[in-house]
Parts: C-alpha cells; sequence; structure tokens
C-alpha cells in the first residue's frame, strides 16, 4: 500500500500516509488493497478514503495529571531569561501531548 501511494504521489509529502489510521482490521484492508489497480490513483485514492481515516483522527488532546506549568528545577535557574526559556519550552508539552480514542486504545 505505502509502495502504491508513495508512487502515485498522492500527498504532498511522504509522511501523510503513514499518520492515517486504519478504519479496519489490517488483514481486511490488505485483502481489500489485492484488488486494487495500484496504477490508477482514483482507484489507490479511493481504497484509502475506505479503509484510512484522516490523520489526527485517533489522537485527542491530553495534560498529563501530573504536569507542572512551573517546576521547581526550571524555577531555580538563576537566570531570568534562561528561566523564562525554560519554561516557556515547557509549556509546549500542553500542545504536544496527545492520548488515543477510546476506540483505539481498546484494540
Amino acid at each position: 500500500i505505502l509502495d502504491a501511494v508513495q508512487r502515485l504521489k498522492l500527498f504532498d509529502d511522504s509522511k501523510t500516509f503513514v499518520d492515517m489510521p486504519l478504519k479496519v482490521d489490517p488483514q481486511e484492508a490488505l485483502t481489500a488493497f489485492a484488488s486494487v489497480d495500484k496504477e490508477d490513483a482514483d482507484a489507490v485514492q479511493t481504497f484509502l478514503d475506505t479503509y484510512f481515516s484522516e490523520v489526527g483522527q485517533e489522537l485527542i488532546p491530553y495534560l498529563p495529571p501530573d504536569f507542572d506549568p512551573a517546576p521547581s528545577r526550571l524555577a531555580s535557574i538563576k537566570n531570568q531569561t534562561l528561566r523564562d526559556f525554560g519554561l516557556s519550552l515547557h509549556a509546549l508539552w500542553k500542545t504536544l501531548s496527545f492520548t488515543l480514542t477510546p476506540d483505539i486504545s481498546a484494540a
């Protein structure tokens, strides 16, 4: 599947497809793909639309319960500029943290 998607250049980058979660069991998708014309971009795109979800559909924002917005280790930095930088960098965890949707977690 990956080979066909990459050769047909269905996406602007090489990462999009590999980030798309399956909607079905992997074996079911492979069986269905066996009958797809791998040289036909429309056929492969239709297959992807049927068997894969959009990127990020399996992720939900998550804030770890132990997240401390001002950890003592950063607060102890004496240089104000470096401390502010460290706190700003640490705050990115609120944007970067995700967990899986319950249906994916249970799989």
